[in-house]
């Protein structure tokens, strides 16, 4: 029975690798990708109406739990995600629009799945390992990403890269239906999604995570839309030199979340939590005054994902640690922080670059990261 319970989750994370490759495979390219198709008014729609409707499908996910149950779930978004990448393939402009939308938003909820199987077999003496892990696996799959996603493009183009995130999605597919035939599903409360978000305002440790984890998705959100723009047009770093920057950016998640994660099994996590937002907001915050130097700013960037890296690992290990796999209700708004961030986001750059510059932004965001170790001081820690 153990064996069989290590080859389970083995598989889990084998499975999450090739789903997390082909997201991170895709992602460096879809926005181009639609630009050469629609206006940047439209894209700016699609990508905030993926947001949105990613929103309303997360909050149903925990009643299509219980109707078919986690793997199957998977199994029937795996057939949405690899038919929405058909459509992208071989659609015409419509349908290339349309399956970019239904692609975004079935990752979206295919994460979901996946927080469902780790956390089932996760328990509190070792959910830092296992989120450790699983969020070290999915790290690796986007450090590999970039250099292949140029390999591709440059020999196939779109098409050759969107064919081989259908592979990958195939490759996951086939895994779920043949590795992880031995899962059986918790069974999932039945909550309405207006009582979820009263019970975690009724629980302190639940809210103030939960707030935590917003504030990292709108740092993430943030950095992604505007700093690639800034750095390109009003800094004049090349792509390639970008890309350089970015690899090393992106080191911190497959090196620490590991090691930290199995320490916090031991110690707790509120105080990581507290240095990882401290080194995310001050970094953040040094964005606004450093020259416009390769290596300056690769470490600075570095530093910022130090920081990142703590505060999500410490989050994760922290939240599900208070919940189990039967709650995906709360599971479902936890990750609602993402898209919720990705909608506000755009909109606060709107309105700071509307009367300030891009070092205002940074100040700003900056502020509001250490404005966080608020709900951080607040938590009670595993450990006591």
């Amino acid at each position: 029975m153990k064996h069989l319970h290590s080859f389970t989750i083995r598989s889990i994370y084998t499975t999450t690798f090739f789903f997390a490759l082909q997201v991170a495979l895709a992602s460096y390219i879809n926005s181009t990708f639609l630009s050469g198709i629609v206006s940047e008014k439209i894209l700016g729609y699609v990508f905030a109406g993926s947001a949105m409707l990613t929103l309303i499908a997360l909050s149903e996910m925990p009643t299509l739990l219980r109707a078919f149950g986690n793997r199957r779930l998977l199994l029937g978004l795996l057939i949405v995600n690899f038919t929405a990448l058909f459509m992208v393939t071989h659609g015409n402009q419509a349908g290339q629009v349309g399956g970019i939308l239904f692609y975004l938003i079935s990752n979206n909820l295919i994460v979901f799945t996946f927080d469902i199987f780790v956390e089932h077999f996760s328990k509190n003496k070792n959910t830092g390992v296992m989120r450790g892990i699983y969020l070290t696996v999915i790290n690796c799959a986007w450090i590999f990403a970039p250099l292949l996603a140029g390999m591709l493009l440059t020999t196939g183009g779109y098409h050759l890269l969107y064919s081989i995130s259908m592979a990958f999605i195939f490759i996951v597919f086939y895994l779920t239906l043949t590795k992880l035939t031995n899962y059986h599903d918790a069974p999932y409360k039945r909550f309405s999604f207006l009582q979820t978000l009263i019970n975690i305002g009724k629980n302190p440790d639940l809210r103030n995570i939960t707030v935590i984890n917003f504030v990292l998705q709108f740092f993430y959100a943030t950095m992604v839309i505007y700093t690639p723009l800034y750095m390109h047009n009003y800094l004049g770093f090349s792509w390639t030199t970008i890309g350089f920057i970015f690899t090393i950016m992106l080191l911190p998640f497959v090196f620490i979340q590991y090691p930290l994660g199995r320490y916090a099994d031991k110690v707790g996590e509120r105080s990581f939590l507290l240095v990882g937002l401290v080194i995310l907001g001050a970094s953040t915050f040094l964005l606004a005054f450093i020259e416009p130097n390769i290596w300056t700013w690769a470490i600075v960037l570095f530093m910022t994902r130090v920081g990142a890296a703590v505060t999500e690992v410490m989050t994760e290990v922290y939240f599900f640690k208070k919940v189990n796999d039967a709650e995906s209700n709360y599971i479902s708004i936890f990750r609602d922080m993402s898209p919720l961030a990705y909608i506000i986001a755009p909109l606060a750059g709107i309105c700071i670059l509307s009367f300030g510059t891009f070092s205002t932004l940074y100040i700003i965001l900056g502020i509001i990261v250490l404005s966080s170790l608020y709900y951080g001081f607040s938590l009670r820690d595993t450990s006591i």
